[in-house]
């Protein structure tokens, strides 16, 4: 893989809310590389909400079919992708069932918690969720992502969108918190293999880290699918199941 590749993320904005994943297409196959850290958001007994660090992995799959997310209430999202993927129905049916129980799920939590959600929809620029799908069709590797947003309306109701898109360029990136914008590549990456891409969409991810030390964290799980199947280059064990 040639050095554009890098040039190629360093145009690009990456979106991460206590997340980053990348998803690199190549002639080998789909590589996907994914931090651990999970924050864990919840109430003590004093009343007081608390942030409690996770290590997870991020990559999921049913079967032969892959995911990743990130955003608000990933346990859901994860939990949601796993019942659509088993029903075994076409793509178009289960990420149009998923978009659509996701779009009920936000509501619900809007309706529960509006102060709250309001300041999620604040800081999270009203991205509240990506997903990505990923898995061979024949011969040929196929990605879908998804993005899920929301906004108030002028009476203060929760208005909420979704997008699926199939992107046709090399680099796919997933998260949806803050925005970081490169204009040069950084010399960071100066000492990794250009040819190496496990190596170098690694590298991606604890570089992001470094601006997000409190989202975003180690260890970084990378996997290898191809038509022949999955291959797990990196991966911690020693995890949370969510």
């Amino acid at each position: 893989m040639k050095i554009a590749f890098v040039f190629l993320l360093c145009l690009l904005s990456l979106n991460c809310y206590a997340t980053c994943i990348i998803i690199a297409i190549t002639k080998d196959g789909i590589y996907v590389a994914a931090d651990g850290r999970r924050n864990l958001h919840q109430y003590n007994s004093q009343g007081i909400l608390t942030t409690l660090p996770q290590t997870v992995c991020k990559i999921h799959n049913v079967g032969k079919d892959y995911f990743v997310v990130a955003g608000v209430d990933d346990s859901q999202l994860a939990r949601e992708i796993t019942h659509e993927l088993d029903t075994k129905r076409s793509w178009d049916d289960i990420t149009n069932s998923f978009q659509l129980q996701m779009k009920l799920h936000y509501n619900k939590l809007f309706i529960d918690d509006r102060k709250d959600f309001k300041k999620i929809l604040l800081e999270s620029k009203g991205k509240l969720a990506e997903v990505a799908f990923f898995c061979y069709f024949g011969n040929q590797p196929s990605v879908r992502k998804i993005t899920i947003s929301g906004k108030l309306n002028s009476i203060g109701q929760l208005i909420i969108s979704s997008k699926l898109v199939e992107p046709k360029g090399q680099i796919i990136l997933i998260g949806i918190y803050g925005n970081l914008l490169f204009k040069t590549p950084p010399s960071y990456f100066a000492h990794v293999n250009q040819n190496d891409i496990p190596a170098l969409i690694e590298a991606m991810v604890n570089y992001e880290a470094k601006f997000h030390p409190n989202d975003i964290a180690g260890p970084v799980d990378v996997l290898l699918l191809t038509q022949n199947g999955s291959h797990w280059i990196k991966k911690n064990n020693n995890i949370v199941s969510y």
